[in-house]
């Protein structure tokens, strides 16, 4: 029963939905982001940004938009990038935004280093 009911749902998402939850998959994995990473970015739960790949959820515009910030692209150019082939790098994420993100993930790379080093030292002393 359960099963037959979770298959009614699956077959009643919109094929706009479905395309548009690949998009959202394949730009992620474009840029090398987890789910969890992007969900991060953007101030939601990692089982939202799955559900919008899926298709099971309804992604909000609002969120559509932190996606686009998270990216470093302008909303117009992301949300033709939703619509087209094309690529990331090809709606010119500003150099601002590249450096600002690139001083984010080595700091993120220090804190974790940081971290191995102290649970090293705190193995040693025990």
């Amino acid at each position: 029963m359960i099963k037959a009911e979770r298959q009614k749902k699956v077959d009643a998402i919109e094929p706009a939905y479905v395309q548009l939850g690949e998009r959202l998959r394949w730009l992620r994995h474009e840029a090398r982001l987890s789910g969890k990473q992007l969900g991060e970015r953007i101030g939601v739960h990692q089982p939202s940004v799955n559900s919008w790949e899926r298709a099971l959820g309804r992604v909000k515009v609002v969120d559509l938009v932190r996606i686009a910030d998270a990216y470093g692209i302008e909303p117009a150019k992301f949300f033709t990038l939703l619509l087209s082939d094309l690529r990331i790098q090809d709606c010119g994420a500003t150099e601002e935004v590249r450096a600002k993100r690139k001083a984010e993930y080595q700091k993120r790379a220090k804190r974790a280093a940081g971290a191995v080093r102290k649970k090293k030292r705190k193995k040693k002393g025990a």
